[in-house]
């Protein structure tokens, strides 16, 4: 087990300056801000404790019209209901750090609301990145930048593969999440139409901001009707940019060295990297937390331990996560797959 003492995290904390030779700012630095943009594009259904640890959520087929005319007194043949189950079994994350009385008593920073701090944000980083990567491994409405294969790809992004995900979400009957708005009275904006919220990386958006009939978020915000960390439009397409913080792991998708070799695009040792751009459409991918026990902080104070803590010389802090995800309908789910421009 690692444990927070007053030289270190797992390896070294560094010691404050001579407070006589050099002014030690308490305050700490900030990390970048990051929005769970996967996550919050899931439908929610929760699972009660005591219930199990398996949910199957259930979807019943349409029926085909009936376009034949009736026959005077003969009723038609009717209809059997046809349903098609999804099962999720849950699964459990979490993470912990530990830290001595001493680390507490000497050190500058208060390292108990350091560490709650940052075990929030990876909370909320390792559950996106979950989320994200069960939502991108969808297999309908799959659009390559060129090709049939993500190991073809080599060009960047363009209006036409914006174009065909917007066709084949539309064709399967995706319900759009967001909502429309009209132009305001402000010069030079733009009304919006409703869309499909999207997220992709930095490398990508750069890419759509030279699209024709793509719009900056500022050339219609007055408009209302934006969320937050929304980037910009294009026709039903409503984009996210998600970065990876310190490479954790996190933000939009990336297949490293995932195309064909190419040394004009974004790319790894040569061979491109493979650049996602990931559309929701509403109830294409669910969230089933444990109810009252979805994301949970637990701390452990000095001394609870009991014997294995004699001299009350240790504490823990750390977070739990009890949930699954699923894809509910895998036409509702869209993606393109793309390079990036170096």
């Amino acid at each position: 087990m690692a444990t927070q003492t007053s030289t270190g995290f797992v390896t070294t904390l560094s010691p404050a300056p001579d407070p006589t030779q050099t002014y030690f700012d308490t305050a700490l630095l900030m990390n970048s801000e990051y929005y769970l943009f996967h996550s919050r594009w899931a439908s929610k259904r929760s699972l009660s404790k005591r219930q199990g640890k398996n949910i199957i959520l259930r979807r019943y087929a349409l029926f085909a019209i009936a376009a034949g005319q009736l026959v005077e007194g003969e009723p038609p043949g009717g209809k059997t209901l046809s349903n098609t189950d999804f099962q999720a079994t849950l699964v459990q994350f979490g993470d912990f750090v530990a830290l001595t009385d001493f680390a507490e008593f000497t050190q500058a920073d208060e390292v108990l609301n350091v560490a709650v701090d940052k075990l929030g944000r990876q909370a909320g980083y390792t559950m996106d990145a979950v989320d994200r990567d069960v939502a991108v491994a969808g297999t309908g409405n799959v659009i390559f930048s060129n090709g049939t294969a993500r190991t073809s790809i080599s060009t960047i992004v363009d209006g036409n593969d914006l174009d065909r995900l917007i066709r084949s979400l539309q064709e399967d009957g995706a319900r759009m999440m967001i909502k429309g708005s009209a132009a305001q009275s402000g010069q030079g904006t733009f009304p919006t139409m409703p869309g499909y919220p999207c997220i992709t990386d930095p490398a990508v958006y750069m890419d759509l901001q030279n699209l024709s009939g793509f719009r900056s978020v500022e050339t219609y915000k007055s408009g209302g009707g934006t969320f937050e960390g929304e980037m910009g439009r294009y026709k039903n397409l409503v984009f996210f940019v998600a970065p990876d913080p310190d490479n954790l792991g996190a933000g939009a998708k990336v297949f490293n060295s995932g195309g064909a070799a190419s040394a004009v695009i974004d790319n790894t040792s040569g061979t491109a990297d493979v650049h996602i751009i990931l559309a929701f459409g509403e109830e294409g991918f669910t969230q089933v937390p444990l109810n009252g026990e979805s994301t949970g902080t637990i701390m452990k104070k000095l001394g609870s331990a009991g014997t294995a803590d004699p001299l009350n010389q240790v504490q823990t802090v750390g977070w739990k996560n009890t949930s699954t995800r699923l894809r509910t309908n895998e036409n509702w789910l869209g993606r393109i797959e793309c390079g990036a421009s170096l």
